[in-house]
């Protein structure tokens, strides 16, 4: 049986950064969400594709559900697109997560929500940290991508 220091589920924006700051370590990534759906939507930019094909569908939807305010109104229109779906679709016996203060927003997706939101990662700095209720530093790390 194969041991790992670190085993991080998710691999989501969150999940990948701390993978990335464990480099060295004996660290596993695993992720069971929802992948992507096949699309004939093609390769290219949107641009070019745009010229030559009508997306309405893959874009908009049949019911124009990736508008904001017709469907899921707490959803950004981005995450309601017909091939970004399976980003926030929920998973048969998920539980429920409801309030009164705000729309949650959860995903069950390969790479969680970051399929929707760009995978932009910013760092804390320790002043953005000196309130977190757990005592931490960031290490003296330069970071290259």
């Amino acid at each position: 049986m194969k041991m790992y220091d670190v085993i991080i589920a998710g691999s989501g924006a969150a999940g990948v950064s701390a993978a990335y700051m464990l480099q060295g370590t004996n660290t596993v990534v695993i992720d069971a969400g929802k992948t992507p759906p096949i699309s004939n939507f093609g390769s290219g930019n949107l641009y070019d594709l745009r010229k030559r094909e009508n997306l309405f569908e893959e874009i908009i939807g049949n019911r124009f559900e990736s508008l904001n305010n017709i469907d899921r109104m707490e959803l950004s229109p981005k995450v309601k697109s017909p091939l970004m779906r399976y980003v926030v679709e929920k998973v048969k016996d998920a539980p429920d997560i409801r309030s009164n203060n705000f729309y949650p927003m959860l995903s069950y997706a390969e790479g969680g929500l970051a399929n929707a939101w760009g995978a932009q990662v910013y760092r804390f700095n320790n002043q953005d940290l000196e309130s977190f209720p757990i005592n931490c530093k960031i290490l003296n790390r330069t970071m290259t991508y």
